[in-house]
């Protein structure tokens, strides 16, 4: 039993990095101009979730502040992520131009973001496709 754990960590690792090498991995690559590396980033598709917005607080600030802030909007949920951060479902929710500006308004609120959606290889940046 032992040794199968240790033969399939290698397993899982190796399988990563053939998936990375067949442009299955979840990035873009581009090319570092001055060091000649190769640099690998996740992006969002340009799509997010309705409705929803992560949230950073400002240090000291508490749930209230974005329950005060966006109520009127119909706040359905607000689940702590960690490290001051919120992710904030709205019913009527205003559109993302709408709650930033709201989020400048209020002292307690760091920044907010709308909840992108990420995937892998989205078919229009696949390099497969191209």
């Amino acid at each position: 039993m032992k040794s199968s754990r240790f033969l399939l960590l290698p397993s899982v690792l190796l399988g990563a990095m053939a998936m990375a090498a067949c442009g299955a991995a979840p990035a873009k690559q581009t090319a570092d101009a001055q060091s000649g590396s190769a640099a690998v980033s996740v992006e969002p598709v340009g799509e997010r979730v309705p409705g929803e917005y992560i949230v950073t607080l400002a240090a000291g600030a508490d749930e209230a502040v974005i329950r005060t802030a966006y109520g009127e909007f119909g706040l359905e949920s607000l689940k702590p992520l960690g490290e001051r951060r919120y992710l904030m479902k709205l019913r009527d929710d205003p559109g993302p131009e709408a709650v930033v500006k709201r989020a400048g308004s209020s002292a307690g609120i760091e920044a907010v973001q709308p909840n992108l959606i990420y995937r892998l290889n989205p078919p229009s940046r696949s390099p497969m496709l191209r």
